[in-house]
């Protein structure tokens, strides 16, 4: 019927949407503009500024631009877990992996503290300047510092970006039941993660992460710059249930297998798995 259809509409749409955003930013993770390479003899990252780096962990502070500037660390992953991101506090989370990615911008903002035509620097956002050999993080106000200057040409400002996915609860219900999310911590124009729904009837996000081959779960990694791909499952329900329909079917995703439980309002839900392997493009 035309219920059924709908909602089966509504979940492929919401599962290709979702697994595709986050394939995006995925292969986005690790651009750092021009100077993707430059190390010390210890392989660190070089990266100074008015703001400059901060120390590499697996944590989300919140009312400040940490999370943003820890570019050291574009990928990491907790399974099934929200511990240390304190951006996503245990009344946001309900369940599932959570899955960060950090990166600059493809499209610089300006060039030194000079916006392009159309492009506008945020006082509190944080930013990277970039040469071949350089690199700096300021955010915008400090953007003609001296201190942020590179003595290389040419060079390129381009924002900073940082993401956590995890599944949330909206607040909302239908027929009594509550409707998860897929959300994302992402930064406002102070640089400070907040909490953005992207797709509803999300029920759970897993990932594995490809080293030399094999893939392992987020707590097994342990050298996230040795990551070369990622494989997402996303699991996607109808927002409402369906009277007379019962989900029996066993979903797996990575190292969780789900089966709703026959008679109870988990199982009247029309449900679609979707997977995809993501190759990383900028390995650090």
């Amino acid at each position: 019927g035309y219920t059924a259809s709908d909602s089966l509409s509504r979940v492929q749409d919401s599962g290709r949407f979702g697994i595709d955003l986050i394939a995006q930013d995925l292969r986005r993770a690790g651009y750092l503009g021009m100077n993707n390479k430059i190390r010390n003899d210890a392989g660190s990252l070089l990266i100074g500024g008015t703001s400059g780096m901060a120390t590499t962990a697996a944590t989300c502070a919140t009312g400040d631009t940490t999370f943003a500037r820890m570019v050291g660390r574009p990928l990491f992953g907790l399974d099934d877990t929200n511990t240390g991101l304190a951006c996503i506090p245990d009344e946001d989370y309900l369940r599932g992996d959570i899955l960060v990615t950090r990166y600059a911008s493809a499209d610089p903002v300006g060039v030194e503290g000079v916006a392009h035509s159309g492009k506008t620097y945020l006082d509190n956002a944080p930013y990277l300047r970039t040469g071949m050999m350089e690199a700096k993080i300021f955010i915008g106000s400090e953007r003609a510092n001296t201190d942020n200057g590179l003595a290389e040409r040419p060079t390129n400002d381009h924002a900073l970006q940082a993401y956590a996915y995890y599944v949330g609860d909206t607040d909302r219900s239908c027929q009594g039941q509550a409707i998860p999310a897929l959300y994302r911590e992402t930064l406002d124009s102070n640089g400070v993660p907040h909490a953005e729904e992207l797709v509803p009837g999300v029920e759970n996000l897993q990932a594995q992460y490809g080293v030399e081959g094999r893939y392992f779960d987020a707590d097994e990694v342990t050298d996230w710059s040795a990551v070369s791909s990622v494989r997402l499952w996303l699991l996607i329900r109808a927002e409402c249930p369906e009277a007379g329909y019962n989900d029996a079917e066993t979903y797996a995703l990575g190292n969780v297998d789900f089966t709703p439980t026959a008679d109870t309002p988990e199982a009247r839900y029309r449900r679609r798995l979707f997977s995809s392997v993501v190759a990383m493009r900028n390995r650090l």
